[in-house]
């Protein structure tokens, strides 16, 4: 294609979809919707806000589908082709042509085994950062080039701590951590999973900033109406809309 070919392609995309969308305004229903959407999420998503949304799902829209990839460095790049419908975003949100909502705030947490020889300085609520630094941890790592809110908040304090387990899940670092002398540091939303494999939680000895949760779409499909009804359900589950508060 020529340059003004190529250049005319958004647009005319954005075009035939605001078309599309007059024209089936009046005939969506979720009950009879058979839609796949594309979601990418990271296995926060999956564990945290997945059982409620598909609890949803099958009540209201019993024959709408999911089929969800991982969060890469192409989702944005996925999200601005038509590859995915929507993604989850623990980052603060893009900018133009992609769109925002805020779900929630939630907060870092440190955790390690019952069975860790620093388990009886967390007991006692006296854990401090050179404790916290002189064992290996196990982190969740999304995008390769980012340096995750832990290492930047002990980077500014001049510190840096081993990494003995850098992998895209945290359900595969709760398991690692059961029975090892690893500490890994978790969104409190994934404290009652953590407590299951028989972690137990601390406060982390170094500031780090809680993080905003968003749902991402590109804007084509913001007054799709399956979209705006998917995007409203996802903001009304309750495990979107309760408060962090702890452990």
């Amino acid at each position: 294609p020529t340059a003004r070919a190529t250049a005319m392609v958004e647009p005319v995309h954005a075009i035939l979809e605001a078309i599309n969308v007059v024209l089936n305004e009046d005939a969506f229903s979720p009950l009879g919707d058979q839609r796949t959407f594309r979601v990418a999420a990271s296995d926060y998503t999956v564990l945290t806000l997945l059982p409620g949304l598909m609890s949803a799902l099958r009540r209201l829209a019993p024959h709408m589908a999911l089929d969800i990839a991982p969060v890469g460095p192409e989702t944005l790049r996925d999200l601005e082709s038509g590859a995915l419908d929507f993604t989850f975003w623990g980052l603060s949100p893009p900018k133009s042509p992609f769109e925002a909502k805020l779900l929630f705030h939630d907060r870092f947490m440190g955790f390690l085994s019952r069975r860790h020889p620093l388990a009886a300085a967390v007991s006692g609520g006296n854990l401090g950062i050179e404790d916290y630094l002189s064992y290996p941890h196990a982190m969740a790592q999304f995008r390769a080039s980012d340096s995750s809110p832990v290492d930047a908040a002990l980077a500014a304090e001049g510190r840096v701590r081993t990494i003995a387990l850098a992998s895209p899940s945290f359900m595969s670092n709760i398991a690692s951590v059961a029975g090892t002398d690893l500490i890994t540091t978790l969104p409190g939303r994934l404290a009652p999973l953590a407590l299951s494999h028989d972690l137990v939680p601390f406060e982390l000895p170094v500031a780090v900033p809680q993080f905003p949760y968003h749902l991402i779409w590109h804007k084509r499909l913001d007054t799709d109406p399956a979209c705006v009804w998917l995007r409203e359900i996802i903001a009304d589950l309750p495990s979107a809309t309760r408060h962090e508060s702890g452990y």
